[in-house]
C-alpha cells in the first residue's frame, strides 16, 4: 500500500480481530499439543461466560461403583417351625417366635462391599456381599465358684469348655435409581438374593477320680439358608464429585430352611464308648429392618 497511514489502520484492525473474545476466530493458545480443543479456553460465547460441563462421575450414564458399608442398627423378627418332634417328642410341630434387636458397631458387626454399573441415567445395577464373624467362650461362675451351665457345681476334679462360632453371610444383587442433581441425592432400590449363617456349638465336659476319667463332647451345627427379597431407600451425600457418603434403610423378607446336625460321643479312660449322630430339618420365616452407612467411590 502506497499510503502509510491507511497501511496503519489495516494491521491495527486485522490485529484488534484475532485479539477480541467471540469473534469466531481461534488462537493458537485454544488448542492443546494433538491439536484439539482446549475447554479452559472456551469459558466465553456470544460475549455471555458459558457453564462448564457437568463432572463424569455424578452425571454421564457409564460409570462404576464401589462401595463399602456396616451396619450399625437391625431389628428382626423370626419364625422357626422345627421338625416334628424335635423338642417335645411327641410327633407335633413346635413354633417359636423370637424378635431381637442389634445396635453399635461391635467386632461381630456384618461389613458389607459392593460394586456396580450403570444402566442408565441413574440407574445402577450391582451386587452386594455381606459378611459377619463372631466368637464366643462363656464361662458360668456362681459364688466365685466355677459351675456347670446347668448350674451344677463342679470340683477341681471337673471341667467344661463351650465355644459358639456364627459365620453370617448375604450375597444381594440390587437395581437403584437415583433421582436429582445435586449433591444430595435420594435413591430407591430393590434387593433380591441369598442368606444365612453358620452357627457351630461345641461343648466339651470332663471328669476324673481314683477309677479314672470320663469326657463328654457334643457338637451342634446349624445351617441355614435363605432366599431374600426386599426394598430400600436412602441418599448419597456427595462430599465429592467421585465420594458420596450413603444412608439407607433395607426392608428384607427371606424364607428358607435350617438343617441342624447333632454329633455326641463319650469316652472313658480315653476310649471311645458311644457315639450319637442326629440330622434336623426346621423351617424359617425372617422379616428385617437394618439401616447402613457407606462409602461410594464413583469412577
Amino acid at each position: 500500500m502506497r499510503n502509510p497511514l491507511v497501511a496503519s489502520v489495516v494491521v491495527i484492525f486485522g490485529l484488534t480481530t484475532f485479539a477480541v473474545p467471540g469473534n469466531g476466530i481461534c488462537s493458537p493458545s485454544d488448542y492443546d499439543e494433538s491439536g484439539r480443543g482446549n475447554p479452559d479456553s472456551f469459558e466465553w460465547e456470544n460475549g455471555k461466560e458459558s457453564e462448564r460441563p457437568p463432572t463424569r462421575q455424578k452425571d454421564e450414564e457409564r460409570y462404576l461403583r464401589l462401595n463399602i458399608e456396616i451396619r450399625p442398627f437391625g431389628f428382626k423378627w423370626r419364625r422357626i417351625q422345627y421338625e416334628s418332634g424335635y423338642l417335645l417328642g411327641q410327633g407335633e410341630q413346635t413354633v417359636v417366635e423370637v424378635p431381637s434387636f442389634d445396635f453399635g458397631i461391635t467386632p461381630g458387626t456384618d461389613l458389607g462391599i459392593g460394586i456396580a454399573g450403570s444402566i442408565g441415567r441413574r440407574t445402577t445395577v450391582g451386587v452386594r456381599l455381606l459378611l459377619g464373624v463372631s466368637t464366643s467362650s462363656p464361662r458360668w461362675e456362681q459364688g466365685g465358684e466355677k459351675v456347670a451351665p446347668d448350674g451344677e457345681e463342679l470340683d477341681s476334679t471337673q471341667d467344661y469348655k463351650l465355644t459358639d462360632s456364627l459365620f453370617r453371610y448375604g450375597v444381594l444383587p440390587y437395581l437403584e435409581k437415583a433421582f436429582g442433581d445435586s449433591w444430595v441425592r435420594p435413591f430407591i432400590m430393590f434387593v433380591v438374593g441369598i442368606t444365612g449363617f453358620v452357627d457351630t456349638y461345641n461343648w466339651y465336659s470332663s471328669a476324673s477320680n481314683q477309677f479314672g476319667s470320663a469326657e463328654y463332647s457334643y457338637t451342634e451345627k446349624w445351617i441355614e439358608t435363605r432366599f431374600a427379597v426386599g426394598l430400600g431407600g436412602g441418599v448419597h451425600f456427595f462430599v465429592r464429585d467421585e465420594i458420596s457418603i450413603d444412608l439407607w434403610l433395607n426392608e428384607l423378607f427371606a424364607a428358607g430352611q435350617i438343617v441342624e446336625k447333632d454329633t455326641a460321643s463319650w469316652r472313658e479312660n480315653r476310649i471311645q464308648t458311644d457315639s450319637e449322630k442326629e440330622t434336623f430339618k426346621h423351617r424359617v420365616i425372617e422379616l428385617r429392618t437394618d439401616l447402613y452407612i457407606g462409602l461410594s467411590v464413583w469412577l
